[in-house]
């Protein structure tokens, strides 16, 4: 799964021009998108492409889960949500299947509110649903095709043909991050770990919160209210 030396000329040009529109497109800021017309109680999770780029020559899982974490909370949306995030990615001795495990029983969405893996489409299976994730933290959708370190294969694993974030060989394998079937968003070939790449985060379980009903708000507007004359009528007494 080696490069050859036109496709790693090809991938130098096309990072060069990605770091360039990623730059613009983080500007722009689009606004993230949380998943609508779940349950009070439901569990989900959210996975972004970083628009940040990072090197992949640390043989450390937590160097690529703090990457992503500081990705995640330059967005005040993502932050606010309060959780921890993973990077979807292996090392020699951790998996991503470990280190961002996916539960059939809670669904994944991209930035943009829609679902990625689900009990029928499982994120470590090989196809993602609607096109996958293309979404960065703010809301941006990336560039096509771009390059995303993994180090893993298409079950979230690492090991024999793909090499590992951090590879005492140099080289570690990357992904694609748009439309691609059969693990290609995971598994697709492999460059330099020097090399500035985005990463795949995936957050912890975010349970949907309450929705007060309208009797409740009704109540409390009128709770309020009450205060409020209550208070009128002392300061004209005083």
């Amino acid at each position: 799964m080696k490069f050859s030396s036109y496709r790693h000329s090809t991938l130098v040009t096309i990072f060069g021009c990605s770091a360039i529109v990623a730059s613009i497109t983080t500007q722009l800021r689009a606004d993230v998108i949380l998943p609508t017309g779940l349950a009070p109680g439901t569990k989900y999770e959210i996975a972004f492409v970083t628009a940040g780029y990072t090197a992949a020559t640390s043989t450390d899982i937590n160097y690529y889960n703090n990457f992503v974490t500081t990705e995640a909370n330059k967005d005040a949306t993502l932050k606010n949500l309060g959780v921890s995030w993973h990077a979807i990615a292996s090392t020699a001795t951790v998996s991503a299947q470990t280190n961002a495990p996916f539960s059939s029983a809670i669904p994944v969405y991209n930035t943009f509110g829609v679902p990625v893996a689900t009990s029928a489409c499982p994120l470590y299976s090989g196809n993602l649903l609607n096109y996958g994730i293309y979404i960065n933290q703010y809301g941006v959708r990336t560039v096509n095709d771009e390059s995303v370190w993994t180090g893993t294969c298409v079950t979230g694993n690492p090991g024999i043909p793909v090499y590992p974030l951090g590879s005492t060989t140099g080289t570690a394998t990357f992904g694609l991050d748009f439309g691609y079937s059969q693990g290609v968003w995971l598994t697709e070939l492999d460059t330099q770990t020097n090399v500035g790449l985005p990463m795949y985060a995936l957050s912890a379980p975010i349970t949907v919160g309450a929705v007060p009903e309208p009797t409740s708000l009704t109540l409390l507007g009128t709770a309020l209210l009450g205060l409020g004359v209550a208070s009128l009528v002392r300061r004209r007494q005083a």
